[in-house]
């Protein structure tokens, strides 16, 4: 296998990372679908990975102002999303109808959030992604294998001071959330075959679950305060939130289960290949 320079590598990652950012940020408005939401989060938490070990391995390097185009563009999408899932989590249970001015209100929200987005998709912001990307590929020339390894080493210490509490609750999952994202996406890139993968990523996805509930209740809850909705409405939807909040607390204790499953040990092996 062919070595590469780790600048080398990590500038082809943000090249392809950033390519499709555009492809699905540039779209027309009506053909993004719920997926290309979720891809198009997926990529920039891929890059605020890599904007992370920059960060930690260039001490000039800016990372907050240079992150801040993908960030915007990130939230925003977040925020359609949401209700999305929402959405289709209604018409799985066969709620659609009962809940029909819920709905109503849902689809109106969603309308909004995406027409917000669908400003953010101008020439302006999308030479602000470029300029970005030219930062993070110019700092990404100074980034050695050392400070990738270090870089490991040092988020892996906390991801393990998390993985040893006897229980995790809703502060230390979300934080925990967000540290296993850049380590899991920055090992990925240079230790593909390394043997923790395949479990760091079911763990991810039990999180995210986790997650995409919590977001659902407290949108849910903060529906039920408004108390704008008709009474056998409102008395439905404070059902789906308890269903809801049960969920939370299942998914809370199988992830307390499978975090004790994780190998805790770092790689020792370079494996360089970009995926």
């Amino acid at each position: 296998m062919t070595v590469l320079k780790a600048s080398t590598s990590i500038k082809e990652y943000c090249r392809k990372r950033n390519k499709s950012v555009l492809r699905i940020f540039t779209k027309p408005g009506k053909t993004i679908s719920i997926e290309d939401y979720h891809s198009l989060r997926v990529e920039i938490k891929k890059l605020r990975a890599v904007f992370a070990l920059v960060n930690f391995s260039v001490k000039q390097f800016k990372h907050s102002k240079t992150l801040k185009p993908y960030l915007s563009i990130f939230e925003q999408a977040g925020k359609v999303r949401d209700i999305q899932l929402e959405e289709l989590t209604l018409k799985k249970l066969n709620l659609s109808k009962p809940l029909k001015n819920y709905l109503i209100e849902l689809i109106g929200q969603r309308k909004l959030e995406t027409e917000t987005f669908l400003k953010l998709a101008n020439n302006k912001h999308v030479k602000k992604i470029k300029e970005a990307h030219e930062k993070i590929s110019e700092a990404a020339a100074q980034v050695k294998y050392k400070d990738i390894e270090s870089f490991l080493k040092k988020k892996r210490r906390k991801i393990d001071m998390y993985l040893m509490l006897n229980k995790l609750e809703e502060v230390s999952v979300h934080d925990l959330r967000k540290r296993l994202k850049e380590y899991y996406y920055v090992l990925k890139m240079f230790y593909p075959e390394n043997k923790s993968i395949s479990e760091l990523r079911s763990f991810m996805e039990l999180l995210g679950k986790w997650n995409d509930l919590f977001m659902m209740h407290k949108d849910l809850k903060k529906s039920l305060d408004l108390g704008n909705l008709p009474p056998i409405e409102k008395k439905l939807l404070e059902k789906l939130s308890e269903n809801i909040l049960l969920e939370i607390e299942k998914v809370l204790k199988t992830i307390n289960t499978d975090k004790k499953r994780l190998d805790p040990e770092t790689p020792t092996e370079w494996n360089v290949q970009v995926r």
